[in-house]
């Protein structure tokens, strides 16, 4: 089996440079307009619960099957998700967190050690996965 990771399309909150990550921002006109079919055709892909990723596959797959996953979305932001760096400058939860690496948790939200673990426990998944899916991508923002 081959897995590819693919990042979703643009967003408008990518476009803001807003954290997104579990939040459910749909591809904006501009990013989907960017995609085109895909110049292989895997017989299924992996979406997380968020339109942004469905919508990706979408274009890029039209024939695939897609399947959507619990734990290949992006790292959950918490508190920060919606907001731009320029919104949270100043912010002492969030100069921790950047001086930490963006290592440490966000507020309401997991740290990068967390994000890590939850998506790379999906292998399992892959490798285990039946061998009519001989052509697997994964649609997931990877940080």
């Amino acid at each position: 089996m081959i897995v590819t990771l693919i990042r979703h399309g643009e967003t408008i909150w990518q476009a803001e440079g807003r954290y997104q990550g579990v939040s459910d921002v749909p591809l904006s006109p501009e990013g989907a307009a960017k995609l085109c079919p895909g110049k292989h055709s895997p017989t299924a892909v992996y979406v997380t619960g968020l339109r942004r990723t469905a919508q990706t596959a979408a274009i890029l797959f039209p024939a695939a099957r897609q399947i959507s996953t619990l734990g290949l979305e992006e790292m959950n932001f918490g508190a920060f998700e919606g907001k731009n760096y320029r919104e949270l400058n100043g912010r002492e939860d969030y100069q921790a967190w950047v001086d930490s690496g963006c290592l440490a948790p966000c507020p309401g939200g997991e740290d990068k050690a967390g994000f890590c673990r939850r998506v790379l426990h999906l292998r399992n998944l892959w490798r285990n996965a039946p061998e009519s899916l001989n052509s697997l991508s994964s649609l997931t923002a990877a940080r």
